[in-house]
């Protein structure tokens, strides 16, 4: 049995978001192709981890994006590499099993190997990985028994780490200092890429929401199991989420880079035409995919009070 040494990792690209959206799927597929790129650049590179939440819908799929899924599922196929395929929470039907989910056809592909169970994969690292799929909060305790091994994969929740924005945490859940032993915890789930302790939340494809805005350092990872090297890589035209105010989109102070959807407060007093006006300049002159404007609550109450 050859041992896997080195692996090239992502997570959470959650096909069909924004109501199916074709410019999300497009994205996906976009980012997956550059994540072929990177491996197949790397000749060190032997297996691929993909972390869970392939698909966004738990209980239905469009069959647009049921195609899209398809496409990209084969894209990664394609690298000629063991892929690893973690089933995520939104890959689930139901709430509470994983007996039904919707990546099931893809055990079909040859280079595919789905993770429904907590299992030891022997060939991955130096003497064997846990990998692991979405676990409901009663399933933890039973993870104790693979604290033996050095490196763990999976969609995991663990009570601290930050769900969304800058500092919205996971306010309950499994705690991740009752699994000490191994060297790194390596999870999907957590869509902002963040570490404590051994755990590493590897971070979505790219951002996805307003929640995810500013916050650029999205793509993927490599894990080198010899010498424990971690590189990060970002998707450099991965979707930009950004919020700005209208001062400092007037001062410059802000850059808005094509392709962007912008979040706009507007902290002075602008009539309803100089917004129309200002949206439509500023659309076209940053080619951005989308510019809100939204008054701040300070200019609200001086309307109503006016």
């Amino acid at each position: 049995m050859t041992q896997l040494k080195k692996a090239a990792v992502c997570t959470d690209i959650h096909f069909g978001k924004k109501n199916n959206s074709v410019l999300h799927n497009e994205d996906c597929i976009n980012f997956l192709n550059w994540f072929k790129q990177q491996v197949e650049s790397d000749s060190e590179i032997d297996h691929i981890m993909f972390l869970g939440d392939w698909n966004e819908n738990r209980s239905a799929l469009n069959i647009e994006t049921l195609n899209y899924s398809y496409e990209g599922a084969k894209i990664l196929n394609s690298i000629g590499l063991p892929v690893f395929f973690i089933i995520g929470n939104h890959d689930l039907y139901h709430r509470h099993t994983r007996d039904l989910y919707s990546v099931v056809p893809y055990k079909e592909l040859g280079n595919f190997r789905l993770i429904d169970q907590p299992v030891i994969v022997p060939e991955i690292g130096n003497g064997g990985a846990l990998v692991c799929p979405y676990l409901f909060h009663p399933e933890y305790p039973s993870l104790k028994e693979y604290l033996h091994l050095e490196t763990w994969w999976g969609h995991f929740e663990f009570k601290g780490f930050i769900i969304t924005g800058a500092s919205i945490t996971m306010p309950s859940g499994p705690d991740a200092m009752d699994f000490i032993g191994p060297k790194h915890i390596f999870s999907g789930h957590f869509h902002k890429r963040q570490a404590c302790e051994q755990v590493i939340y590897v971070g979505n494809a790219f951002p996805m929401d307003f929640g995810d805005a500013g916050d650029f350092d999205r793509g993927m990872i490599t894990y080198h199991h010899d010498d424990d090297e971690i590189l990060f890589y970002n998707w450099e035209e991965c979707p930009k989420y950004i919020k700005t105010t209208l001062t400092e989109l007037l001062n410059k102070t802000v850059e808005l880079q094509p392709g962007s959807r912008v979040k706009c407060i507007i902290d002075v007093v602008i009539t309803f035409e100089e917004s129309m006006e200002l949206r439509a300049s500023i659309m076209e002159r940053h080619n951005l995919r989308e510019f809100t404007l939204e008054e701040s609550r300070e200019i609200k109450l001086a309307l109503t009070n006016t």
